[in-house]
C-alpha cells in the first residue's frame, strides 16, 4: 500500500505543510504513508514517510525523507525522534513538514525534530 498527499509549488524554500493521514495497514514493512511537502518536476521535490519496525508492529522505526533539488540527490535522511511511536493510522494523525532555508522540521504526535539536510 503507498498513500501519498502531493502539493506542487513552484517555491522550494520556506514552507509549512500539515496533513493528515488515514490508513487502514495490514503489512506495514510494505506500507508506505507520507506527504511530499514540494513538488516541482522530477528534478525538484521532497518526500516525507513514516517507517515503520517491521510488518505486524505499529512501532514506527523512524520518519523518512528524501528527494532532490536542482537535480541534486538531498540524500535519505532519518528522524529518529519518532522511533517507538504507535499511531493510530485509522483514526488519522497530523504530519507536518517545514522548510526553512536549508533546514527541515518534522512534527508528528507531538514531538518535533529539526534537520539540516545537504544539497538544498
Amino acid at each position: 500500500m503507498q498513500g501519498f498527499i502531493t502539493r506542487k509549488a513552484d517555491n522550494a524554500d520556506n514552507y509549512k505543510i500539515t496533513a493528515n493521514l488515514k490508513a487502514t495497514i495490514t503489512d506495514y514493512t510494505k506500507s508506505y504513508v507520507g506527504i511530499v511537502p514540494y513538488y516541482k518536476d522530477e528534478g525538484n521535490y521532497v518526500v516525507c514517510y513514516l517507517q515503520w519496525e517491521n510488518a505486524t508492529s505499529n512501532a514506527l522505526k523512524s520518519i523518512g525523507c528524501t528527494g532532490m533539488i536542482d537535480g541534486v540527490d538531498i540524500g535519505w535522511h532519518d528522524f529518529w525522534s519518532f522511533q517507538g511511536l504507535t499511531p493510530n493510522m485509522a483514526n488519522g494523525v497530523d504530519l507536518t513538514v517545514e522548510r526553512y532555508n536549508s533546514m527541515l522540521k518534522i512534527t508528528f504526535m507531538g514531538k518535533s525534530e529539526t534537520k539540516q539536510i545537504a544539497n538544498v
